[in-house]
């Protein structure tokens, strides 16, 4: 057998023990170690005592002290606690401007869905042969005003020089 294997058979045996041992344990040596613990905190078997057994360092302590320290611990519990009820009404109000900004939105969407609704039933209605010779109209506006602008662009450059000239020659 390896070494391995013996440590871990003595290892689960003291377990075994110190489980099945434990009540027993508690009810007889407890109150001497506690006591001790008590009287001398700081020595290492005190540490080593504590590392089994489980003490209440605030039994010597009195009542007033107690009473005052488990005070002041509710007080601080119940700030931290009006501080989480605080930041939960804010996101609260936060969520409930975004629904508000969502539901106005979504009704704006709606009424933009039904004019487009109509615009599209009217345009469905209208022939289209007629689309086509609206489409020819517009186009013959965009053509009639390239050309004006084209003009109106040529004379402006032949007046700008005929002023620049006689200016040139009075002055």
């Amino acid at each position: 057998m390896g070494v391995e294997i013996i440590g871990a058979l003595v290892s689960a045996i003291f377990g075994l023990l110190f489980g099945v041992f434990q009540p027993l344990l508690n009810k007889i040596i407890y109150p001497k170690a506690e006591k001790y613990y008590l009287e001398n905190p700081e020595s290492n078997w005190s540490k080593f005592l504590q590392q089994i057994f489980i003490f209440n360092k605030d039994k010597n302590k009195p009542f007033k002290e107690r009473l005052s320290h488990s005070l002041s611990t509710l007080k601080n519990a119940t700030e931290e606690i009006d501080g989480v009820i605080e930041e939960i009404s804010k996101i609260s109000k936060e969520k409930q401007q975004t629904i508000e900004k969502l539901e106005t939105t979504l009704t704006e969407l709606e009424t933009r869905e039904n004019d487009l609704k109509e615009k599209i039933s009217t345009m469905e209605k209208i022939p289209v042969e007629s689309l086509k010779h609206f489409e020819e109209i517009l186009n013959k506006g965009n053509k009639r005003s390239a050309t004006r602008d084209y003009v109106i662009f040529v004379s402006g450059i032949i007046l700008t020089t005929i002023i620049a000239i006689l200016l040139n020659k009075f002055m």
